[in-house]
């Protein structure tokens, strides 16, 4: 029977047990006498304080293997009194089992590891917390040292276990305190001793399960990541304000505490590479994961995705905080590797949380870019604790990368190469090798990794610097490793034979990237087929077998693009296929928009990386009008996705896929459970581009084969294919049009409104198929000319309307614009002088005719709504709500001559002004959210995020195309006035997209530079749309309007290659008098549209400085000729050589080398000037660069060029 204690034997039990839990040592003797006054059937307790006292009085509580301490003897002499105590009690069985766990601690600290287990309680093991429970309670409260006690039990019995080299014994000795720890929160505040013991467990455990690097992949991260919240527990109730126990010595490394929330960081780091998900029954304590994302709702993952970012930020914060406050900076011959190995650890979840398997959603406020600015960070921080580190140099180019902050990237990369190259200059000299530098093999992955950098984002600047970089790799390869690296004798072995052979594969596709695109973008023109023969070289190399890489995707691709630049067809075509056929998984240099482990991850990875593949096999198929085959290879590279709905979700029944598309989905769609989004919502803006490429590469095709008009009726289906890709690019300020153009329009014609184009000439019928294959000489007679794939850059709204469908007898989908300018006249001229392929002859001019209008025909689709998390974009255009119709405006409406202006910007009030860009909400309200963006290792980086304006930059250029491209099939269809409204649409785009460049800057430079990202500059989209007018003019027989229009084209963008052949053409029309220098007055052609062609001689501003000048004996000038020459005849001979001066220039650059039209009018030049041998050695150089002309440039493959 258990006896009760009296009030004051309660009062001083509580106390002793205090004391103890406390670690006040030394008040133990007093509360165990008073203990054994007021309360003497707990004998053994008292002794037992007694006996804890003195051993903590007398050693540090440490095994003697560690330090000096008391003597054995007299520790010893303590365990036979107690061990005599603990056997004669039975009334009371926690004192006797705290009794029996104290004389295991003596037996631990002599170093008797064995007897310490022996003496141990049998009920430790396997289930601590249950055998406590089922303790009776002593008195009128459970002791708390009892937890204690069990805690340092089961700590002294592992560390024996490990000494023992029984490590998975101890593991599960240490695990099975977890349940404990799980169950005592509140116990935990309360006693320092339970904490000490505790971290004493955590750090073994630490020390067994995560020894091994990388981890063992059979590492039970549940089991981890309970300890370590258990961890964060103890933590926060006051194990951070306790000193840190020693390290103990026997049992293998000791961690520290930065250690341990460390292994906690890489535990969750660990999570991130499996892919862990957190399962709705997960609780906070006893995690519970899934390993498929198909068990839970999208919602569900984006939740346990947010959670799993706000734990990995909170350990991070609290391991940079431990770091940073004791790190101090390293001497020069020093390095800081703890400082290294955590940007290692932060950088390997960083490329996971940023790469494509995650969304923004996932991540909280503020998205990629918050977690991107929180490495940055740390990156900087970490540059402060370390000397020189190229590896930290190396992540922060990584990261800024993928900020898309590419000055600041280049910054860091160039410090990196100027203490590399160093580095390896003093190596070569010295023989002695910096072992805290990168090794080899990083250095070059480094430098290719700035090479696609460059060469994918960058212009011509960058293509320079690219050229450098590549230079500098290859000074590296030739550069002699030290002996001490390789051997121990003298060695003569360069760079190029002691890296890794991937490494070597890398580099030389480095190269090969840098000359191919160098070649593209250089003046010298000598010197282009020495760039593309390096090039080629390069990629060859790359690709020997030895190296292990000769079906890298990445590089096949590369090489097959110079071949085609190069119009090695047959070359080109063998080296794709290749590409396609080959099974080679991606590897670590292959996954340009991520690492390649987490690009693997992504649905479909290998076939998205395929679509500019598939597209360049198109082209190089249509070089040899083998066209059939080519739009198969267009089909080909959509049906790798195995159905529509995978590639863009479940699509209205206006879907923006072909009538094969089509049958595909409607055969297997029953087999979908599926859900609204599709892949093209988890691409970036260039793999949707690649997309849209094939799409208009399919119409070009369709119109090579079935003609113009055949082409023209899939407009509709490219702008919904563009809406669904992109979204609509409508501004996010809800303000009126007239509030927010507080500028008179530029243009007469008014502002057009998106809706659909009208027919004003009766449709041709649809070509019926023949049976027979197309002739070659019919498909070259319809192939499309290259000037009329420009691009447009406004915003309007893509929409379709579902009028008159039944008026439509052909249920035919058409696009028509609303009608702005009453001047548009009811006759026009047409005209077929276009140069077609290999037509080469004199161009044909047609009679007048008029072209009978007829009703507006359309019919119903109705462009999907976007479901694309990217379309919000900056624009001053209203925020209209989506109509199925925008009527057009009255006749009247834009063009009244007594309609007021609008009023003067800086009159205007406050009230009435829009409200800044970005803050709709008024008075604007300050953004709280996490630091974002305006948007290598051996591994690369995410995807880069372009800043909001470059972003809108791409997307508004791509739009700009679509709609100059339709514009084009409209001409070539004889459908003039929607060709013409198609470029009012580009106008339009273009005006506002130069508001919004002009609000941020409002230079020459803002307006002429491209800047990072692919896209167009505003004076080349300008351009684009003044050339395009100006081939619109020509097709309707109005010379001098296309006159006007190509020079204001040039005036723009001076090198615009479709403009300049345009003009030159025409130039040489006046020399040869088949049109007038100036418009006949009776056209209508204002005064200002004629042409001074005498005081327009001038070479443009862009021509190279090295450019030749004309030669003297190519064409003479008008004073040679005849000094006496009247001003009509000088005009005709002006006209003349400055179209020659014009092409000349253009046949030199890397963007005209190749381009027929342009070399076939200078052969038409050469002619007129009494050239002929020139002449015809430029029309053989026609014939053959027609002989392998694709349907489309091969600049549209992808926007990297040769970056996949």
């Amino acid at each position: 029977m258990v006896q009760k204690s009296n009030e004051k034997a309660t009062r001083y039990l509580a106390e002793l047990d205090k004391a103890r839990c406390t670690g006040r040592w030394t008040e133990l003797p007093e509360l165990a006498r008073k203990v054994e006054k007021h309360a003497p059937h707990r004998a053994c307790l008292a002794l037992t304080a007694r006996t804890e006292a003195k051993v903590a009085s007398q050693s540090d509580g440490r095994p003697s293997t560690a330090t000096a301490g008391p003597s054995k003897s007299q520790l010893e002499a303590l365990i036979t009194p107690l061990q005599a105590a603990c056997e004669k009690e039975s009334e009371f069985p926690q004192d006797a089992y705290e009794g029996r766990i104290c004389i295991a601690w003596i037996h631990w600290i002599v170093g008797d590891l064995a007897k310490a287990t022996e003496e141990l309680p049998p009920e430790l093991p396997p289930n601590v917390k249950q055998t406590l429970d089922d303790m009776p309670a002593v008195g009128q409260r459970s002791s708390q040292w009892v937890y204690a006690c069990a805690v340092k039990g089961a700590y002294i019995k592992g560390h024996s276990l490990e000494a023992a080299s029984r490590h998975a014994e101890a593991l599960q000795m240490y695990s099975s305190l977890l349940s404990l720890f799980a169950g005592s929160p509140s116990r935990v505040a309360a006693t320092p001793q339970f904490c000490i013991w505790s971290e004493l467990v955590i750090n073994r455990l630490c020390n067994i399960s995560m020894q091994t690097e990388p981890l063992d992949p059979r590492l039970d991260v549940a089991t981890m990541l309970e300890m370590f919240r258990i961890w964060n527990t103890l933590w926060s109730h006051g194990v951070q304000k306790q000193p840190a126990p020693r390290p103990e010595k026997g049992v293998g490394k000791q961690y520290s505490r930065l250690e341990i929330w460390r292994s906690y960081y890489r535990t969750l780091s660990e999570m991130l590479n499996r892919g862990l998900l957190f399962s709705p029954a997960s609780s906070e304590l006893k995690p519970v994961f899934l390993t498929s994302s198909e068990e839970i709702t999208e919602d569900q993952i984006a939740a346990s995705r947010l959670k799993h970012r706000r734990e990995i930020k909170e350990v991070e914060s609290i391991v940079c905080t431990m770091l940073f406050n004791n790190t101090k900076f390293p001497m020069a011959n020093e390095t800081n590797q703890a400082v290294e190995d955590w940007v290692a650890d932060v950088m390997k979840s960083w490329r996971v949380m940023c790469g494509p398997t995650w969304r923004d959603d996932d991540l909280g406020e503020g998205g990629k870019d918050a977690v991107s600015r929180g490495v940055l960070d740390i990156l900087y921080n970490s540059a402060t604790k370390t000397f020189h580190s190229t590896m930290i140099l190396r992540q922060m180019f990584t990261v800024h990368a993928a900020l898309a902050e590419f000055d600041l990237a280049l910054k860091a990369f160039d410090s990196y190469v100027e203490i590399v190259t160093r580095s390896k200059d003093r190596a070569e000299k010295s023989g002695q090798v910096d072992e805290t530098l990168d090794d080899d093999g990083t250095v070059l992955r480094t430098a290719a990794e700035a090479i696609n950098v460059l060469c994918r984002f960058g212009s011509r600047a960058e293509g320079e610097k690219a050229r450098q970089i590549g230079s500098t790799i290859e000074k590296w390869l030739k550069q002699h490793t030290p002996a001490s690296q390789t051997s121990n004798e003298d060695s003569d072995d360069t760079t190029e034979t002691a890296v890794p052979p991937q490494a070597l594969a890398v580099a030389y596709r480095a190269i090969g990237i840098s000359s191919a695109n160098w070649a593209k973008l250089t003046y010298e023109a000598e010197t282009r087929a020495g760039l593309q023969a390096q090039a080629i070289q390069s990629f060859r190399k790359a690709l020997d077998p030895a190296l292990g890489e000769s079906k890298n995707m990445e590089t096949l691709y590369s090489l097959g693009l110079v071949l085609a630049d190069m119009r090695d067809v047959a070359g080109a075509l063998k080296v794709i296929k290749e590409a396609i056929s080959s099974t080679a998984s991606l590897t670590a240099d292959s996954a340009s928009s991520g690492s390649a482990e987490e690009w693997t991850k992504t649905a479909y990875a290998r076939e998205r990386k395929l679509l500019p593949i598939w597209h360049l096999l198109a082209l190089l198929l249509s070089a040899r009008s083998d066209f059939d085959t080519s739009a198969k290879s267009c089909e080909a590279a959509f049906e790798q996705f195995h159905n529509p709905t995978i590639l863009f979700g479940d699509a209205s029944p206006s879907s923006p896929l072909s009538p094969h598309l089509q049958e595909m989905k409607a055969a297997s769609e029953k087999t979908l459970a599926g859900s609204s989004r599709g892949l093209v919502d988890n691409m970036d803006d260039f793999e949707k581009e690649s997309v849209l490429q094939i799409k208009i590469t399919q119409m070009a095709l369709l119109e090579s084969m079935e003609g113009p008009s055949a082409a023209v009726d899939a407009c509709d289906e490219l702008l919904a294919l563009y809406s669904r890709l992109f979204g609509n690019l409508k501004p996010n300020r809800p303000t009126t049009q007239q509030s927010t153009l507080k500028v008179p329009p530029k243009s007469a014609t008014g502002t057009i409104r998106g809706s659909i184009f009208g027919r004003n000439k009766s449709r041709r019928s649809m070509m019926e198929k023949t049976n027979s294959v197309v002739s070659s000489s019919t498909a070259a007679a319809s192939r499309p000319s290259s000037s009329a794939g420009t691009e447009i850059p406004s915003v309007p709204m893509v929409e379709v309307t579902d009028e008159d469908a039944a008026a439509n007898g052909h249920g035919h989908r058409h696009l028509h614009i609303g009608r702005h300018s009453s001047r548009h006249e009811s006759k026009l001229d047409r005209a077929e002088s276009k140069l077609h392929r290999k037509s080469i002859g004199s161009m044909k001019k047609k009679e007048n005719m008029s072209l009978p209008v007829r009703p507006n025909e359309a019919s119903e689709p109705t462009v999907p709504e976007p479901s694309s998390p990217n379309t919000a974009s900056r624009s001053s255009y209203e925020d209209a709500p989506e109509t199925l119709h925008r009527p057009a405006p009255t006749a009247g409406e834009d063009n009244q001559p007594d309609r007021k202006l609008p009023p003067i910007p800086h009159n205007i009030s406050h009230t009435e002004e829009p409200p800044p860009l970005g803050h709709e909400k008024q008075p604007p309200q300050q953004d709280v959210r996490l630091p974002g963006s305006v948007v290598p290792s051996n591994e690369a980086g995410p995807q880069a995020k372009l800043p909001n304006l470059q972003e809108r930059r791409h997307k508004t250029t791509l739009l700009i195309d679509t709609w100059l491209f339709a514009a084009g099939l409209y001409t070539r269809a004889e459908l003039f006035e929607d060709a013409r409204g198609a470029i009012n649409e580009g106008f339009k785009l273009v005006e506002e997209f130069e508001l919004e460049v002009s609000r941020l800057s409002s230079t020459a430079r803002a307006f002429a530079e491209t800047g990072w990202g692919g896209g167009k500059s505003v004076e080349e989209m300008w351009a684009d749309i003044y050339a395009t007018r100006g081939y619109l003019a020509q097709a309707c027989n109005a010379p001098h309007e296309a006159i006007t229009n190509f020079e204001k084209a040039l005036s723009h963008f001076p090198d615009h290659a479709s403009a300049i052949v345009g003009l030159s053409d025409l130039l040489l029309d006046i020399y040869t008098q088949k049109i007038p220098p100036e418009a006949p007055s009776f056209i209508g052609i204002a005064s200002s549209s004629s042409i001074s062609i005498a005081n327009t001689i001038a070479p443009t501003a862009s021509m190279p400085p090295t450019q030749h000048e004309l030669p003297s004996t190519s064409i003479d000038s008008p004073s040679k000729r005849n000094p006496n020459a009247d001003p009509e005849e000088l005009n005709r001979l002006a006209a003349r050589d400055r179209a020659y001066n014009l092409l000349s220039t253009l046949t030199k650059l890397g963007t005209g080398w190749d381009y027929s039209e342009a070399w076939y009018t200078l052969a038409r030049a050469y002619e007129e000037g009494g050239q002929l041998d020139k002449a015809k050695s430029v029309l053989w150089w026609c014939v053959e660069l027609e002989d392998t002309r694709p349907v489309r440039p091969w600049g549209t493959v992808g926007v990297g060029r040769f970056v996949l």
